[in-house]
């Protein structure tokens, strides 16, 4: 198979099942028809020779260079957990920037940081983006809930030497085991977490914070700041490990709060250089704009998203309806909850926008009216109505007629169930005052049938007792 890039194409070489986070399914290993190219993917992946979900292809920006710019990617291979317990397994996603997700069961954001003079302040007037060698590379998003299991450890692998950041809530105390410690201050290292000592995790300063303190990064806990130094509630610290393929991050201690972090930047050039400081590298603008004059807040295609919003969501900022489904991006974020990448977000046959304005079905539900039929099969295969289970109001559900041979548009029509001769009353209470409660603490009679039969039956059907030509009846399946 082999996809349009420019006058050049790109072809799966390979396929092979890959972690559900990297948007779930197969996944294909892309090869280009040059080995003088490099592709990068901004805003969903970064891509050289890298994996991406096969059916996302056909709506992702792409942009070709040369080996001569030297930019080298690599992805996170795995997060192997232990000690997880019943929460939330971890996260791998892609371009790590600002806005971009903190946990895998939280709506957190990562964003750049506020100072007021030399101190951090959630108000602060000096604005300090995230730090450029973390943009555009892998991260893994925690659960927020993971910590309050001791011990507890995840193993994470790339797959080239890589520049590890991990960012630690200043607010985590290891020797006193809990979150108790100010915000604006760094953690507290030892106690639960000792392992960040032990295991050689350097403290960074890049001289981008003012009065030369180490660098930091902000979280804003309502998900909602767009953009650097906005709607902030808290601060991480980061630290680093270089020229790896794998680190063990441990657990902090505090009893149910992850506030860890991790990203991986492949060493000697992970990243991608944002030097306008607006949260977007400039590769992605240049190649979308042209230039570097566009803002993180702007929106020039007027679909309701931000540039910033667009490059992590992986939309085109030039274009409202980035995958032509007859909703704008905004919209599908912001109202229908929508992929704006994907035409058809829930796989149906119809798209997001048929689903909305025409059919008023839900488009992230392949089967609104839950009778068993997708909305694509009723609507252009069975004609029958996807909001009603019972086309017909005759009592049976459309796929059991379907699977009957009745007409489920017609309520002449009903299923003969001639397949249930062989199923026997086994047990019956007709005067069930107190006994064999429900689930409801209700006693209800009731009717036990058996089948005799290894096959399954396709249901059964109760009418009664009525004069009436179509009597009130209870159905099984």
């Amino acid at each position: 198979m082999a996809f349009p890039l420019e006058d050049r194409e790109v072809t799966i070489l390979k396929e092979y099942p890959f972690e559900q986070e990297r948007n779930g399914g197969g996944l294909g290993f892309l090869g280009l028809d040059s080995p003088s190219d490099k592709l990068i993917l901004f805003g969903d992946r970064v891509l050289a020779r890298r994996c991406i979900m096969k059916s996302h292809l056909r709506f992702l920006p792409f942009v070709l260079i040369g080996l001569s710019q030297q930019i080298v990617v690599g992805d996170i291979l795995s997060v192997n957990e232990t000690g997880l317990g019943g929460d939330t397994a971890a996260i791998i996603s892609p371009g790590f920037g600002e806005d971009a997700l903190t946990f895998s069961d939280r709506t957190h954001e990562h964003n750049g940081v506020a100072f007021n003079g030399n101190t951090l302040s959630t108000s602060g007037t000096t604005i300090v983006p995230l730090p450029a060698y973390l943009l555009g590379n892998d991260y893994v998003r925690f659960a927020n809930d993971a910590r309050d299991n001791n011990p507890y450890s995840a193993v994470v692998t790339t797959d080239v030497s890589s520049d590890f950041y991990l960012l630690i809530d200043n607010r985590v105390n290891g020797p006193g085991g809990s979150a108790n410690s100010s915000n604006t201050t760094d953690p507290v290292l030892g106690g639960t977490l000792q392992w960040v000592i032990d295991g050689g995790w350097v403290r960074v300063n890049t001289g981008i914070s003012p009065g030369g303190q180490d660098d930091y990064i902000g979280v804003d806990e309502g998900g909602n700041g767009n953009g650097a130094g906005q709607g902030l509630n808290q601060f991480y610290s980061v630290y680093t490990l270089t020229g790896l393929t794998s680190v063990t991050v441990g657990s902090n201690g505090t009893g149910g709060s992850n506030m860890i972090a991790l990203v991986a930047a492949p060493t000697g050039g992970g990243g991608n250089p944002d030097s306008d400081n607006d949260g977007m590298p400039d590769l992605w603008e240049s190649h979308h704009f042209g230039d570097l004059d566009e803002e993180g807040w702007g929106d020039p295609d007027n679909d309701g998203l931000t540039n910033l919003q667009e490059f992590n969501i992986g939309t085109d900022p030039n274009e409202m309806d980035t995958d032509n489904d007859g909703l704008s991006d905004g919209e599908e974020v912001n109202i229908h909850l929508t992929d704006p990448r994907d035409d058809d977000t829930d796989d149906d046959n119809l798209t997001d926008g048929a689903e909305v304005n025409t059919h008023l079905t839900d488009p992230r539900d392949s089967d609104s009216d839950d009778d068993s039929l997708s909305d694509g099969d009723e609507v252009s295969v069975h004609s029958t109505n996807p909001n009603l289970a019972d086309s017909d109001d005759d009592g049976f559900n459309d796929a059991v007629e379907i699977t009957s041979g009745s007409n489920p548009n017609d309520d002449q029509s009903i299923p003969e169930f001639s397949n249930l001769d062989d199923v026997f009353i086994n047990e019956f209470m007709a005067s069930n005052d107190s006994t064999h409660l429900d689930e409801d603490g209700d006693s209800s009679d009731w009717i036990e049938l058996w089948n005799p039969e290894n096959s399954a039956r396709l249901g059964f059907v109760l009418y009664t007792e009525t004069s009436s030509p179509h009597p009130p009846k209870h159905t099984q399946h």
